[in-house]
């Protein structure tokens, strides 16, 4: 049983019934056009459409989603097809000069 009055108008209520792994924003500045091109790929790739709020920078990319999956499925894959990125651009410029 809750008290009521005054005091416990500005106590917060328990939010127990929240699902653990509920959807949130999640904003991801990232440092160049190629891993922001890969990363709005992935999200396509899983039905997430990306955005942005006017006045954010261009390499800012926004999403509605769950925290676990960021952490499980999304962000692994998107380091492991960064690096891969990384050595192909490394290899070409090596080549190149």
């Amino acid at each position: 049983m809750r008290p009521s009055g005054p005091a416990s108008a500005s106590r917060p209520a328990t939010r127990s019934w929240r699902p653990r792994s509920r959807r949130s924003n999640s904003a991801s500045p990232l440092a160049d056009q190629w891993s922001r091109h890969l990363f709005v790929a992935l999200l396509r790739r899983y039905g997430i459409y990306p955005y942005r709020y006017r006045g954010q920078r261009r390499t800012t990319v926004m999403a509605r989603l769950s925290r676990a999956f960021v952490n499980e499925t999304l962000w692994p894959e998107f380091m492991e097809l960064q690096g891969s990125l990384a050595a192909y651009f490394d290899a070409l410029t090596d080549r190149v000069i």
